[in-house]
């Protein structure tokens, strides 16, 4: 899923096997639908400005009408498109055909790229601050590995680098780039042969490579100023210093999403056997929820919460992790949702722990778990949790 807006109002986006969906933030109803004849595989893009949706599907660029759903236009590419689309300024950057492709909003191709490698994962092109372009690909030799390119917005190549380490599925994650402008993406492997995490400067030197203990999974690094978060096949989620030290490691049970970092440096990402996990920053499990699906796509991190998709349902949780749970099931042509809205009728929500809840004097007024407190009246409330002797505050609205 991603996050827009119609009217001020926080709403999602999501493609699935069923077409292109807009859901309500608050309570998860569908807003529109375009249903389409195949499933569409890739994450659209949302023009805050322009009232835009993008969405590739099989070897179409299509826009929408972000409020209505109503279908803009539609432009053919030629071959089945290779990752997912990024905007920056008003351009959009996607790879198909093994190539990197600039587009206007309004549907213009502004140029592209000759083949790049041997193809792409599932990636979307990284643009930094300064509008610069980094794609990984994979390289020409028979083994794989990579070549990650820099270019400008022009489609200038600045420079190329590849790489030859015997990392035979080579990259097959999107990169990220660093408050420094430092990228990060990794490279994966199997059996005998290790995978790594590498950095590149902006001026196309590298930085580090890691290879010790890193068992890298084909999922996206998530990265802020002060650590890089990925994912790792022996079901790890380790953090690293920006200089590539290893500060912390969480063990879990299964395989993970790209994760994501929010604003207060929890760390969100969903897990094959269908978990929701947040995270604090030392690398402790602060929240787990269960979806009841695999929940390997990665989370949408918005102003009212955080949204994953996991078994063909939509999930919203509250950003600061609190654990209320509401389940909706829909017609089975639709997706279902799990939508915990803090601004609905709250005497129909469960707390899935142990909380105390307190208003803004201090004062308890309520202590335990299952059905949400009826007696509560509108304001604002602090819910109190005690895990692992850490105990954590957040802030509720009731309306």
């Amino acid at each position: 899923p991603i996050v827009g807006e119609i009217n001020g109002e926080e709403v999602v986006y999501i493609t699935t096997d069923d077409g292109v969906f807009c859901l309500s933030s608050e309570d998860g109803e569908i807003i529109w639908h375009y249903p389409t004849s195949a499933s569409i595989d890739y994450t659209p893009a949302y023009d805050y400005e322009g009232d835009r949706l993008f969405v590739l599907d099989g070897g179409h660029l299509l826009c929408f009408n972000s409020q209505t759903g109503q279908r803009l236009w539609s432009i053919g590419l030629g071959a089945a498109e290779e990752g997912h689309i990024t905007l920056s300024g008003n351009r959009l950057y996607f790879v198909a055909t093994s190539k990197l492709f600039a587009f206007t909003f309004s549907g213009q191709l502004l140029w592209r790229t000759d083949r790049l490698g041997q193809g792409f994962w599932n990636q979307a092109p990284a643009v930094d601050d300064s509008g610069y372009i980094y794609v990984v690909a994979l390289g020409y030799t028979n083994q794989y590995d990579y070549r990650i390119y820099k270019f400008d917005s022009t489609g200038q190549q600045i420079w190329m680098r590849e790489g030859f380490y015997s990392e035979p599925y080579g990259p097959r994650m999107t990169p990220a780039i660093g408050p420094s402008g430092d990228v990060y993406f990794g490279l994966v492997s199997y059996g005998d042969q290790p995978s790594s995490l590498y950095s590149y400067h902006a001026d196309g030197q590298l930085f580090w490579r890691k290879t010790e203990s890193i068992g890298l999974a084909s999922t996206s690094p998530a990265v802020n100023n002060s650590m890089i978060i990925y994912c790792a096949y022996d079901s790890f989620v380790r953090g690293l210093d920006t200089a590539g030290h290893l500060i912390w490691t969480h063990r879990a049970r299964n395989r993970y999403s790209s994760p994501a970092i929010t604003g207060n440096d929890r760390i969100v990402y969903g897990t094959s056997d269908g978990k929701f996990q947040i995270l604090g920053s030392g690398g402790e499990l602060i929240y787990e929820y269960d979806c009841g699906g695999v929940c390997l796509y990665s989370p949408a991190i918005g102003n009212d919460g955080i949204y994953i998709a996991g078994g063909r349902k939509v999930f919203k949780f509250a950003a600061t992790g609190v654990a209320l749970s509401e389940k909706n099931t829909e017609k089975d042509n639709t997706p279902q949702r799990c939508w915990p809205s803090l601004s609905r009728d709250l005497r129909h929500f469960r707390l899935e722990e142990e909380v105390r809840i307190f208003d803004v004097n201090g004062r308890e007024v309520f202590a335990g778990k299952g059905n949400f407190p009826r007696g509560i009246s509108r304001g604002i409330y602090f819910i109190r949790t005690d895990r692992q002797t850490k105990a954590i505050h957040k802030v509720i609205v009731v309306r």
